[in-house]
């Protein structure tokens, strides 16, 4: 009986013994093909040509940890110009007089229709600091034929008046302060518009009391805070005369 329980005793240590030899090779089996695969990865990753690329595909093969960075990107607006800008620019680029306003109907046929006044600016006075005068700067032909100028713009649409005045780029500023020469001087608070190309004054009332001012003198001249609009002038001898259909359709 002793011997029988040795003997199987035996034969069982020695099934062990062989269960553990099969899971130690089939273990070193699988690692080999592991091994394998990820030196056939790594060669196919040699092969690539983008870098990048090929970064990413040893990075799979050897599952290596990736800290991602959150990269803070910088979104360049562009400032889009509106109807308003292009009406006041494609008026000056049609107009037949050299000075004054000129005035441009929504509808050629319909003299009711919207319009409005536009002139482009004749340059820019600055003080003397040696003196009180104030000394006009103006613009060659050859400087306003290269580039675009300031557009001082009146307009009646859908019979409101309206005083805007169209910049050939885009100021920061949400309002400046202007004072229209007069008697007496007018000082208001205007504000641009989204894309900052256009800057103008209140509608209705408030833009009629500017119109009146601006015919006082035959030559208006806007003192502001603005470094884009101080000292800019424009002619205003015969707006009188070319207002007169813009307050006919405002009524005013």
């Amino acid at each position: 009986m002793r011997k029988r329980s040795l003997r199987l005793l035996l034969c069982s240590g020695y099934a062990f013994l062989l269960y553990c030899l099969s899971f130690n090779v089939l273990a070193a089996e699988v690692t080999s093909v592991n091994n394998n695969g990820s030196v056939m990865h790594e060669q196919v990753c040699t092969k690539i040509e983008g870098r990048l690329q090929r970064l990413k595909c040893f990075d799979e093969t050897f599952n290596t940890p990736i800290e991602y960075m959150q990269q803070k990107t910088k979104v360049i607006i562009t400032p889009t110009r509106s109807e308003v800008w292009k009406r006041a620019f494609t008026g000056e680029s049609t107009r037949k007089n050299k000075r004054g306003f000129n005035l441009t109907y929504a509808d050629i046929n319909n003299k009711k229709a919207d319009m409005w006044l536009t002139a482009t600016s004749k340059g820019v006075y600055h003080s003397d600091p040696s003196s009180l005068l104030l000394l006009a700067k103006p613009l060659t032909e050859k400087t306003s034929k290269n580039k675009q100028l300031p557009i001082l713009m009146l307009s009646c649409l859908d019979n409101i008046s309206r005083v805007e005045i169209v910049l050939p780029k885009a100021i920061k500023s949400a309002r400046i302060g202007i004072t229209i020469p007069g008697n007496p001087a007018l000082t208001q608070i205007w504000s641009s518009d989204n894309s900052g190309f256009i800057i103008r004054s209140g509608r209705g009332l408030t833009a009629i009391e500017i119109m009146k001012t601006m015919l006082d003198n035959t030559q208006l001249v806007f003192r502001s805070n603005s470094a884009e609009i101080d000292g800019l002038y424009f002619d205003t001898k015969d707006l009188s005369q070319s207002i007169k259909p813009l307050r006919k359709a405002c009524r005013w």
